[in-house]
């Protein structure tokens, strides 16, 4: 924000010019898959299988919780208990009120990968009152995965969930919305879910 065009911002991060390094975990390889401004500048960022949180001037920020790992500032959660995997991040929206919806995919018990969302407070606490004990799963064929890729906010409220997912006649796009509180908008394209099956049907 106060470096000329193209240039590094002296005054971001920990390690200059201008940028953070960051590895919450000492043995993982980190990976950032996607990033929300908070209106305070702060930075949440989604990575594999955590979120973190960054201060405005690139800083990690270690009252982000709920401390998975045993890492300060870090959020992670497993959707489907101990047994099952942790929910991979691949988008992160902001609600009005400032909670966060963290979207991505996670295996089951069956070690099959559906789509996944999660809401948190802006620090992280999982809320408990959305979806099924804070988050909710969708399955778009029993017995194949899916991959979300992407979310945002509808104009309502709720959050369109775009990726794509296997089924016995191949791989598709798929969409699907959520209600505000987590539930599936059975209003939705065809009971809360829109395939799209050929390139074709993509006018324009």
């Amino acid at each position: 924000a106060f470096a000329q065009d193209g240039q590094y911002d002296p005054r971001f991060g920990n390690y200059l010019p201008g940028r953070t390094l960051y590895q919450p975990l000492a043995d993982a390889s980190e990976q950032a898959w996607a990033m929300a401004v908070m209106p305070d500048g702060r930075l949440v960022l989604a990575s594999n299988p955590r979120v973190a949180r960054l201060g405005a001037s690139g800083v990690p920020d270690p009252t982000f919780r709920n401390g998975s790992f045993g890492a300060a500032g870090v959020f992670a959660v497993q959707p489907f208990g101990q047994q099952a995997g942790f929910l991979s991040p691949s988008a992160i929206v902001r609600q009005a009120d400032g909670k966060l919806l963290i979207a991505g995919s996670a295996e089951g018990t069956d070690f099959r990968s559906r789509y996944v969302v999660c809401r948190t407070s802006a620090d992280g606490v999982l809320d408990t009152a959305y979806g099924d004990g804070g988050c909710t799963a969708y399955t778009v064929e029993q017995g194949h995965v899916a991959y979300l890729t992407d979310a945002a906010l509808d104009p309502a409220g709720g959050v369109v969930l775009a990726g794509y997912g296997y089924f016995t006649f191949g791989q598709k796009i798929v969409m699907v919305r959520l209600r505000p509180d987590g539930a599936l908008d059975t209003g939705y394209g065809t009971n809360g879910r829109t395939v799209i099956l050929r390139f074709d049907e993509l006018a324009g």
